[in-house]
């Protein structure tokens, strides 16, 4: 009793081994909601039939011509539960990547071959995806999805494990990690306010607490707040993206599915490259509008596309909204975490982006699209998209113009000084009474 995707210009029943509820012929399209028409009167000629009234009842179009429903039974409930166990993923996720990326910077005898695994893991994940999606179509059974994950699963399992750590290499590592945060703590910490301690319990308690003021400064705040709005959009793609591709397209969905995942990832791959270059020139500010504006032009593509092998048109903006992205938040945490700390801060960032604020995204999307539909989701979320990129421009704006402002009165100030010494240089015995007041 699975029903989805009724045309109204085709009689169908069944179509991608999807058996429809019941068929819509061009009776229901005639049909026209302004005309005054009685569906439980029989005797009335402009009245439709009862196979039809059912119809009317339960199926829902937010496409002109294309009406759906849910494809499976009890699938908001598993869409639901879906939510809540990707936002406990995810955030076990954003762990094991600070521990994977710790313990492989340990393991590696240079750590710029870091960079290079990762950009083969990522084209690595996409290909993966396109051949499971190929062999789907072949097969035709959902277990192929199943035996992909246990596969994977296996084989992170047995490459962990291989992978030998070098104790000299960990020691090593951690004493000059340790040797930094000490001496950092004593620039910054006197012992007349009890702030230096010297057990190493103790020490490591504090270079956490180094965090806490970080949350004071205005700008470290607006970084973090964008970082959960960014995590938000994310939170809207998946899973109702792929959701919204099964209903209009029941039978291209799991290709489509895998041409996207490949696309991402060498789209991905590219901005990895040159994500550095951008951040340089264009700066943090700047890029981070060009992300705004990426999520909202891919989120109108969705809402206004309806053929589905178009939406890997604007399956081009991942170059910003993922690669660019995500070198921006491991660059801004490094340059404002403590000394030692960076490593925390990086993995606390992309916690909050990947997995507090996408998990909020996903709950928020469940509503939205709950309330109206999923393609509407989109079209709200591409709005948001666009208020925050505007609210942020306004922000680079002010705080352009308070640091201009803030470097003007330095200069300001580094003049007078110059002007009163060389004053003072031409008069000594105002020198000698300055330097008099200066001692007192």
């Amino acid at each position: 009793n699975d029903y989805q995707n009724i045309s109204l210009f085709k009689n169908e029943t069944s179509q991608c081994s999807v058996n429809y509820l019941l068929p819509i012929d061009q009776t229901i399209h005639m049909y026209k909601i302004d005309q005054p028409i009685d569906l439980f009167d029989d005797t009335d000629q402009s009245s439709i039939n009862l196979y039809d009234k059912i119809a009317i009842c339960y199926v829902r179009c937010s496409i002109e011509n294309i009406c759906f429903s849910s494809r499976y039974p009890n699938q908001t409930l598993y869409v639901l539960l879906y939510t809540f166990l990707i936002m406990i993923g995810l955030v076990l996720f954003s762990i094991a990547t600070t521990l994977s990326t710790t313990i492989t910077f340990v393991a590696l005898d240079n750590p710029n071959i870091f960079g290079k695994q990762r950009a083969w893991g990522t084209l690595g994940s996409g290909t993966s995806a396109f051949i499971v999606s190929r062999l789907y179509l072949y097969f035709k059974k959902e277990y192929i999805y199943i035996l992909a994950f246990i596969m994977s699963t296996i084989i992170c399992i047995i490459s962990t494990s291989l992978i030998k750590l070098r104790s000299d290499n960990f020691k090593q590592s951690k004493r000059i990690i340790s040797d930094k945060s000490r001496r950092k703590e004593f620039k910054d910490f006197s012992p007349d306010n009890n702030q230096y301690e010297d057990n190493t319990t103790k020490n490591n308690l504090s270079k956490i607490h180094l965090l806490i003021p970080l949350c004071k400064q205005f700008d470290v705040i607006v970084f973090l707040l964008t970082t959960f709005i960014w995590g938000i959009s994310f939170g809207v793609m998946d899973p109702y993206l792929i959701l919204y591709i099964d209903e209009i397209s029941p039978c291209q969905s799991h290709s489509i599915a895998g041409f996207m995942s490949l696309l991402t990832a060498s789209i991905e791959l590219l901005a990895l490259l040159f994500a550095q270059k951008f951040l340089k020139y264009l700066g943090r500010n700047i890029c981070s509008i060009l992300i705004f504006i990426a999520f909202s032009i891919r989120f109108f593509g969705y809402y206004s596309i309806v053929r589905p092998y178009f939406i890997l048109i604007v399956e081009a903006m991942h170059f910003f909204n993922f690669g660019i992205l995500y070198v921006l938040i491991c660059k801004q945490a490094l340059h404002i975490a403590p000394n030692g700390l960076s490593g925390t801060l990086q993995g606390l960032v992309y916690g909050i982006c990947f997995g507090l604020g996408r998990g909020v995204g996903l709950i928020i999307s469940f509503f939205i699209s709950m309330w109206f539909n999923k393609r509407r989701l989109f079209l709200i979320s591409s709005i948001f998209n666009v208020i925050m990129a505007i609210i942020y421009l306004i922000y680079y704006l002010l705080n352009k113009r308070r640091k201009l402002s803030e470097a003007n009165i330095k200069i300001d100030e580094d003049r007078l000084s110059k002007n009163v010494l060389t004053q003072l240089k031409s008069n000594p015995t105002e020198g000698s009474l300055y330097n008099d007041d200066n001692n007192q």
